[in-house]
């Protein structure tokens, strides 16, 4: 019942608990002088009203004869959103930060569909904990008074994008529009990457704040569902004007592409003003989705048009396939001043809001993690390259690295033929961390993504330097095992005690061929597995190998921790030393190093007075204060020691505890926690500064936190890195022995990762290496993962190219034509997936796989650098031109490998010039008459071991602007490509230029048979 009288209105306002009873008095007193004893109360409540003692919500409340609730939890009601996109929400107060919010309640149908209620609470718990600068933030979701759930939420600042525009039909400046959808889609990719799909994605869900960022305001609580469209009113026509053709089916759910299509949608009605296929009614908005092209208004500048044609093409196979590869295209458009989030200083509430909310990690994959098989064992068909039975450096018979050349037939015994080894069925076994299968369908072997133009460029550098691609050799070897090698690096760059290293001989690495690999998981054991009847665990089950899901992990340890190591630390390598000396296969692997592993490892043992068989683990620790040759290293021993007789004369720094001691160049800290088991040596400012926080473990970037905590402490090395460091100036890959490794490095990594993790468990039967990456907020983890595992297999061609212009040794010839083999069986066991948002790689090997690699790695390195033998031929791939052919057309039918995930016309031209070792011109103005730049993106491009033509022919039907062409030799496919010399240089060597048919003809230029029109 409505209050009507002042006296009624006080006791609600008394119980409502919104002012204590001795405010409540005051402003009673105060009311009856200013009103001289009018009993209205619609006048008191709006007096309290002009004193701020209530809101107008509140005071609605009150005029309607209730008394609240105004306090949720721990949250004060302040007023109700009563229409709007916000409708319903109600602005509140957290009581004890004061910090303002959005409260949505659940409503009640959702709570009783168990169902739903658990999808709606996993996609909550995915929003509060991974916050980002584009999506509207949601908090908490909490319960009151027994299954009545709200949801708090940000209080958005700023307007609807819609209310912020110039006026209706009015459109946007191209660059705005690029910037803004460029910020909505990395939005919708951060909620795919959850699992979540936008679906009703039009304007009216994107929200302009007032320094210029955009949020997608997506709501949790209102999951995406099949549109109605059997209703004729408004609502349901604008979701048309913004929906793919694919949803026009009744019932058809939306998806990731739909949503794709949706940003295209908007990106047009910025652009111009209007939705792209306004007016008519929903059968005539969906026939021109579904069959009328995208106009290209004056208003949209050709190079955006060609990608907003890809964003709204007709079928979901055509169009960009993730809402990061839109971002990548729309990133190129946007001014680099503009790429990042505008800078937000943080409500002075913030911080004590967020201290008293409740810690949320985020939910497993809303898809059900399947089974891991573990197919540890080797093929039948195909065994490892360098297996037992194949020779090893220090076999009889078999020359050392840098011994006297050896004819054929002389001292070298024929090569054994390798045993194959009978294939164990693959077991799925439970691990730490399970990693389900991706969401979207499963990737074509050998695809790739998240390569960027950056990646494109530092690749063609490097294929201009030989030497250059010789170190990338050892980058793919250390890769392919877990990067054991960087041990190697470390130690090699560390003085000995008088700044010097002793040249050891190299000790002879053999192979047992009676100790064949064995599925790993059980410690080697190949005794039946246990069951009920025999009192021991239940046997795992046994699945079908896909060829695609992730090995499972052979150890289940702890996360690696980092205490000794100074702050700022930017890269760190742990190894198990006990687990390399103190086992056969690790001494194998460590001998297969070489002469210059083996001074280094005296040396280490000179600096700091232990022999490596006293050691049980190490710690390596790099920063940007670090000096190169001195990184810190966290020792730990097999036992107690008194540290102190094994630094005799060392000078004694500062007082207890934070006491250190100085020896030569070389400063050492005992850790307290180890009790004469555990010290940090470095140099002397890096020692200092852990010594004065006793050691303790110090604070990571967020990325680098995040892989510490995925870390296995098991794992014989861990190799954690920021991805932007290591190619910095500060890095140990800028100067001394490392620097050859900058380039290389960056080329496997590219410019998408921000931090990566490489682990490597090596044991008497296997060799498993797991690799895990997070990169920008562009990058699609699985998709980055693809990239990396097919750079393994393109690492494979150049290394064939480069071992045979090397003039290698007969017996370094036989080794070395294996080296590639043995890439491409790592690929080939090589399997991809995505874990949250790390990107996921791992490889099973058999354990001789370490041995070989490293071995074939370090001889690479020495026979390039030795100069053994005079030079060879240059390798020559494929047939037909013969190998003496090099004109254009002759190199045309060789064969080359090209593959990327994106990549401009332009840039992909010069890759491919730099593949086939000839020059490709664009002839750009050509190009513009016919409405094509040259900046038209080619995407998701791999062919391996094709005949160049077939390469140059795909890639300029990829990046012809009309996209159902599926031949050639069509009058659409525009993009041609012609021999004839440089327009620049007539008298000159015939060159590859690319031109439109258009252009050709005009010029009177002979198309290559396979674009001759057909008859």
């Amino acid at each position: 019942m409505a209050v009507v009288n002042t006296h009624d209105f006080w006791k609600l306002l008394l119980k409502s608990n919104l002012l204590p009873k001795e405010r409540c008095q005051q402003l009673h007193e105060s009311f009856k002088q200013h009103a001289g004893g009018d009993a209205d109360s619609k006048k008191l409540a709006k007096w309290l009203i002009g004193e701020s003692a209530i809101t107008p919500y509140q005071a609605r409340v009150l005029l309607g004869g209730k008394s609240g609730p105004f306090q949720l939890g721990a949250y004060r009601l302040i007023d109700r959103v009563d229409s709007g996109p916000l409708a319903g929400a109600y602005h509140a107060e957290h009581i004890e930060s004061g910090h303002p919010v959005l409260l949505h309640k659940v409503p009640k149908m959702t709570i009783a569909d168990a169902p739903l209620w658990a999808v709606v609470q996993q996609q909550i718990r995915s929003r509060c904990a991974t916050p980002h600068p584009h999506l509207w933030r949601c908090f908490e979701l909490f319960e009151i008074g027994g299954n009545n759930f709200f949801l708090a939420t940000e209080e958005p600042t700023g307007n609807p994008l819609q209310e912020s525009r110039p006026g209706p039909g009015q459109p946007v400046p191209a660059a705005d529009c690029a910037r803004l959808v460029r910020q909505a889609t990395l939005a919708i990719d951060r909620l795919h990457s959850m699992g979540i799909i936008q679906g009703n994605l039009t304007p009216d869900a994107l929200w302009l704040e007032a320094n210029g960022n955009l949020k997608v305001m997506n709501n949790p609580l209102d999951l995406p569902q099949a549109a109605d469209w059997s209703k004729a009113d408004e609502a349901t026509l604008r979701r048309a004007d913004y929906s793919a053709p694919e949803l026009a089916t009744p019932g058809t759910p939306p998806t990731r592409l739909s949503d794709v299509y949706s940003l295209g949608c908007i990106l047009f009605d910025l652009l111009t003003g209007n939705p792209p296929f306004a007016g008519g009614d929903l059968n005539q908005k969906f026939s021109r989705h579904a069959a009328e092209p995208v106009a290209q208004a004056p208003q949209i500048p050709p190079q955006m048009f060609q990608t907003l044609a890809y964003m709204m093409a007709k079928s979901p196979t055509v169009r960009y396939q993730t809402a990061g590869d839109v971002a990548n295209a729309l990133g190129a458009l946007v001014d680099p001043s503009q790429l990042n989030p505008p800078v937000v200083t943080a409500p002075a509430t913030l911080g004590a809001y967020m201290q008293s909310l409740p810690q949320v990690t985020p939910p497993p994959s809303a898809t059900p993690p399947q089974g891991m098989p573990q197919h540890f064992s080797p093929p039948t068909a195909a065994p490892f390259p360098g297996a037992p039975g194949m020779p090893m450096p220090g076999a009889p018979g078999m020359p050392m690295p840098g011994a006297p050349p050896m004819m054929p037939g002389y001292g070298a015994p024929p090569m054994a033929t390798p045993v194959a080894t009978p294939v164990a069925a693959p077991v799925a076994a439970p691990v730490a961390t399970p990693v389900g299968a991706p969401v979207a369908a499963a990737a074509v072997p050998g695809a790739i993504q998240g390569e960027s133009r950056a990646t494109s460029l530092a690749e063609r550098a490097r294929k201009k330097k030989q030497v250059k691609r010789i170190t990338q050799l050892v980058v793919l070897a250390i890769l392919a095992i877990g990067m054991g090698g960087a041990g190697i690096w470390v130690l090699q760059n560390m003085p000995g005690e008088n700044g010097d290293v002793a040249d050891n001989d190299p000790t002879p690495v053999t192979v047992d061929p009676s100790n064949p690999p064995t599925i790993p998981g059980g410690g080697g054991n190949t005794n039946p597995p246990p069951t009920p009847q025999t009192g021991g665990e239940m046997p795992v089950q046994l699945i079908a190998d896909d060829q695609q899901t992730l090995w499972a992990s052979p150890t289940q340890g702890a996360a690696i921790t980092l205490e000794g190591l100074p702050s700022g630390v930017k890269s760190v390598l742990t190894l198990r030393v006990d687990d390399l000396t103190g086992s056969e296969a690790g001494r194998k692997a460590l001998e297969a190093l070489g002469p210059q592993f083996n001074a280094a490892w005296k040396g280490w043992e000179t600096t700091s007075g232990f022999s490596w068989s006293e050691v049980e683990t190490a710690t390596f620790g790099y920063g940007p204060t670090t000096p190169a040759a001195q990184p810190t290293i966290v020792v730990r021993l097999k036992g107690p020691t008194n540290l102190m007789s094994k630094w005799g004369g060392a000078q004694s720094v500062g007082q207890a505890p934070s006491q250190y001691f100085k020896l030569g160049a070389w400063s050492f800290y005992p850790l307290p926690t180890e009790s004469g088991r555990g010290f940090a040596m470095g140099a002397d400012s890096d020692i200092a500064a852990i010594a004065a926080t006793g050691g303790a473990a110090p604070t990571l970037p967020l990325e680098m936190e995040q892989l510490r905590r995925s870390s296995d402490d098991e794992r014989t090395l861990n190799l954690l890195f920021d991805a932007r460091y290591l190619q910095s100036p500060q890095s140990p890959l800028s100067s001394g022995a490392l620097a050859g490794l900058k380039e290389p490095v960056g080329w496997f990594l590219g410019d998408m990762i921000q931090a990566g993790l490489v682990s490597c468990q090596l044991d008497a039967t296997n060799c498993y290496t797991e690799g895990r990456f997070i990169g920008s907020l562009a990058a699609e983890p699985f998709g980055l993962a693809e990239s990396l595992r097919a750079r393994i297999l393109g690492g494979s061609k150049l290394v064939a190219n480069t071992i045979a212009q090397l003039g290698p040794t007969p017996y370094w010839q036989s080794l070395g034509g294996k080296f590639p083999t043995m890439l491409e069986f790592a690929h080939k066991f090589a399997r991809t997936g995505a874990d949250g948002k790390q990107a996921v790689i791992n490889i099973a090997l058999p354990s001789y796989a370490a041995p070989n690699l490293l071995a074939a790695a370090e001889l690479t390195i020495s026979a390039s650098t030795s100069g053994s033998g005079a030079a060879g031929p240059t390798a020559v791939a494929g047939g037909g031109g013969g190998a003496n052919d090099q004109s254009v057309e002759g190199k045309l039918k060789k064969k080359i490998s090209l593959a990327f995930p994106q990549n401009s016309l332009d840039f992909a031209m010069r890759d491919f010039g730099d593949e086939l070792g000839a020059p490709v011109k664009l002839l750009g103005g050509d190009l513009q008459l016919d409405g094509i730049t040259q900046n038209q993106q080619i995407r998701q491009f791999n062919m391996m071991d094709q005949p160049a033509e077939e390469v140059l022919i795909a890639l300029l039907m990829k990046a012809n602007p009309v996209t159902t062409v599926t031949a050639p030799n069509e009058a659409d496919q525009k993009l041609v490509y012609v021999i004839a010399p440089d327009p620049e240089n007539p008298d000159g060597d015939k060159v590859i230029l690319i031109t439109t048919r258009a252009q050709a003809a005009k010029k009177k230029y002979e198309l290559p048979a396979p674009f001759q029109l057909k008859k």
